[in-house]
This record gives C-alpha cells, structure tokens and sequence, in this order.
C-alpha cells in the first residue's frame, strides 16, 4: 500500500521533493500538475517512483472523468479533498502496479502526454505564422 499525504496547498508550506499538485476548482478539477496553483491539492509521497505513480493515477482519473463526476458546486465547479483522496485510493486498491500490462499502460499515458504537448506547442506556432503571414499582405 502507498503512503501518500494530500493536502490543501498553502504558499511557503515546506515540503518532501517528492510532490505534485491537483487542481482543485473549475473544469479541469482532478488535472495532476506539475506546478502549483492557487487552487490545488498537494499530494506527497515517499520517493520519486511512488510520486510518479500517484501523479499518472491522478491523470488516468481526470483524463477518464471520473472526476467530473464528483465535481460540486453550482456557480464554480469543484472537488472536496476527501473526495480525491477516495477516487485515488479505490484506484490504488484496483490495480497491480507491478503487473506489465499496468506498466505498459503507464507508459502510453506518459507519451501520448509528451507527444500532445508537443503537437500543440507546434500549432501554436503554425498559428502564430499564420498571424505574420497575414499581416504581410
């Protein structure tokens, strides 16, 4: 079993190297970060592998909106804390990290995320040359 610690974020709080964020407010309530926001969770691991591993649950999670599903509030969307930490820990409970096929799963995730990433930033920038171009007229 994972020993993880998820909390609300607090500026300046200290903390293990080994963290990620959740948003906490809006559409994408669930979406794991790298960074954190005003609005977000802290989730806390041991070490770097556990780290990993709850950040690509969390993303597996918000990507398959099981978060959606638990989101309230009428005006602004949210998820409570407790509710995160139920959806990750049913997660926990359902899979085998050690299995290949759950590794290879983890690892399609991983790079359909990179390669995402990298298709955007590359039409942003197709965009942008659209922009120039037209203004060139």
């Amino acid at each position: 079993m994972l020993n993880y610690k998820l909390s609300q974020y607090s500026d300046g709080k200290s903390r293990t190297e080994f963290v990620f964020f959740i948003l906490c407010k809006g559409k994408n309530a669930g979406k794991p970060l790298n960074k954190p926001t005003a609005n977000c969770f802290v989730c806390e691991a041991k070490n770097q592998e556990e780290s990993e591993l709850l950040f690509w649950i969390c993303y597996a999670l918000w990507k398959g909106k099981n978060c959606e599903r638990e989101l309230i509030g009428s005006v602004i969307p949210y998820i409570r804390i407790q509710t995160m930490d139920k959806l990750i820990q049913e997660r926990l409970n359902q899979i085998n990290p050690e299995c290949p096929h759950f590794k290879k799963r983890m690892l399609l995730l991983r790079y359909l995320e990179q390669n995402m990433k990298k298709h955007l930033s590359m039409i942003e920038k197709l965009k942008q040359l659209e922009v120039a171009a037209a203004a060139s007229l």
